[in-house]
């Protein structure tokens, strides 16, 4: 069995580039970390408006290029899965290595907000409004072509190269619809992707400790970081 030590994980913290904390994501890193044995790194990236795009996006890959060699995984939920998609497409760019694995919880990869989900779960998704996903696209990227990959990289060009994906989202999730929308692109590029939708659940359930279901879905998550490191 091949030893896990020395490997890390890279973690995009989630809040609409305008909100959240690399403290405020340790309810999900620090039980990852945990049961996958692995060693997690959360850079505390600027935020919108002071900061817009693309500080953020330069601050993550400037961080997976010092770790590259012994970066095991990329994970990130919502708008932290937007970092680790552009920043995996900017490394495939620069030549630099791919980890084994990526994981993305509730990605936001499209700031246009496209989607059937955004229809259905407005007002179902406890977590997450219409507003406040177009306010805080407006405050990222002002004046911005929302279509550019390095802003929604569901725009992005993928291939055979990237790495295998875990997706997690829930049918109340405002943005369902981008995590179905990313895994048919992905699929249709030659990518694996283990998409898992949990029934009744929200927009980055995961962060809500307490609950069984975040407690499945972060096992889950540990067990496809572990395989895909040994796999690799």
């Amino acid at each position: 069995k091949k030893s896990l030590s020395g490997h890390k994980i890279l973690y995009g913290f989630g809040g609409g580039f305008v909100s959240g904390s690399a403290f405020e994501d340790l309810t999900i890193a620090v039980p990852i970390s945990a049961l996958s044995h692995l060693e997690v790194v959360i850079p505390e990236y600027k935020l919108s408006p002071e900061s817009s795009w693309p500080v953020a996006c330069e601050e993550m890959i400037r961080v997976y290029s010092s770790l590259s060699d012994s970066l095991a995984a990329i994970v990130g939920e919502s708008a932290g899965g937007n970092l680790a998609l552009v920043t995996l497409l900017k490394a495939k760019k620069l030549g630099l290595k791919m980890p084994a694995s990526a994981v993305l919880m509730s990605p936001w990869c499209n700031l246009l907000n496209q989607g059937d989900s955004l229809e259905f779960n407005e007002g179902r998704d406890p977590t997450l409004s219409i507003q406040q996903s177009i306010s805080a696209a407006s405050h990222y990227a002002p004046g911005a072509d929302l279509t550019n990959p390095e802003i929604s990289p569901i725009f992005g060009i993928y291939d055979s190269t990237f790495p295998n994906f875990f997706i997690s989202s829930g049918t109340r999730d405002l943005l369902l619809s981008q995590s179905i929308q990313l895994t048919n692109v992905l699929r249709s590029a030659d990518v694996s992707v283990d998409l898992r939708i949990w029934d009744g659940l929200w927009h980055v359930f995961e962060w809500h400790a307490d609950l069984p279901e975040a407690i499945m879905s972060i096992t889950q998550i540990a067990k496809f970081l572990e395989s895909s490191l040994q796999d690799a």
